[in-house]
């Protein structure tokens, strides 16, 4: 009876309930002499452990399959929220890129998403913190097929891969320190030709754009996103174009058309901190920061 029972499960063991089959067999094992009992604990281990470590293939982002070949290895990541998830369809939308840097990477979650979503992209997920990068290729050393890569390295000492169609990544950090960053970038890799670089600043855009603008930035696009209550430019460029190039503005310009409740909050914030900083210290950027949104809030509200 003890063998039937075994061979049943053996042969077709998605058929019954893995939990409680398990618990049947272990019920079954106290009978059995103690080779017999060993063989089959063996086994329900192999099963249980090849149960609960299975790695589904899904892709929470659309209703269809994630473009990535079958014999890739994919994990069920978090969903992507807004902010995130614009950087992300943005990179998908587009010319394909070679290489992907995600700088500041923090969780990883959106380099991670890129590097699920392309087929033969190299994703560099990037940071300066040691800890949570030691905890990313712990966490998906399973992934490491030779397209992803994890470095423990300040962003401004990213050095690019020659003659690559490359972008990169610097989201969740102020407009000062993404500046820092591309300094150091764009000192390192002023010999390798024109790249992308996306940005989502936390704070400090209007420093950022003059920055951009000053290095003769192209435009590629721009985007007003709005997440949970907090608003962010979203800015695509190209560094080392060549003439002729498509400026970038210090405020904007496309996506304040709607003129919508959003972005009258956001303009309301950034007026209020250039007046807070020009209450208590001269700082010329902060004076045509707040110049420059006291006259876009003026024109548009």
């Amino acid at each position: 009876m003890h063998s039937s029972y075994i061979n049943q499960c053996r042969k077709a063991p998605a058929f019954f309930d893995l939990r409680e089959g398990c618990s049947e067999l272990q019920a079954l094992v106290m009978k059995l002499t103690q080779f017999e009992a060993q063989c089959i604990s063996n086994w329900i281990n192999e099963v249980q452990l090849a149960h609960f470590t299975q790695i589904r293939t899904s892709n929470p982002l659309s209703n269809t399959e994630p473009r990535t070949p079958s014999s890739m290895t994919v994990i069920e990541l978090r969903q992507l929220r807004t902010r995130l998830q614009h950087l992300h369809d943005w990179i998908l939308s587009e010319p394909s890129y070679e290489v992907i840097w995600d700088l500041c990477c923090d969780h990883g979650r959106l380099g991670l998403h890129l590097h699920q979503n392309t087929t033969d992209t190299e994703v560099h997920l990037i940071d300066c913190v040691p800890s949570l990068i030691e905890r990313l290729e712990t966490q998906f050393s399973s992934l490491k097929t030779g397209r992803l890569h994890f470095t423990c390295i300040p962003g401004e000492d990213l050095r690019l891969a020659p003659q690559k169609r490359q972008v990169v990544i610097v989201a969740g950090v102020g407009g000062e320190t993404c500046i820092e960053i591309l300094q150091g970038i764009l000192v390192l890799n002023s010999d390798l030709g024109q790249f992308d670089i996306l940005l989502s600043p936390n704070s400090h855009p209007f420093e950022l754009r003059e920055f951009l603008r000053k290095n003769n930035m192209h435009l590629l696009n721009e985007q007003f996103i709005t997440d949970r209550g907090r608003s962010h430019e979203h800015i695509l460029v190209r560094a080392f174009a060549g003439e002729p190039y498509r400026e970038v503005s210090v405020c904007g310009d496309a996506f304040w058309l709607a003129g919508n409740a959003d972005q009258k909050k956001y303009l309301d914030k950034n007026i209020k901190h250039y007046e807070k900083i020009l209450g208590f210290t001269e700082c010329p950027s902060s004076a045509r920061g707040l110049q420059a949104y006291r006259l876009l809030l003026a024109r548009l509200f």
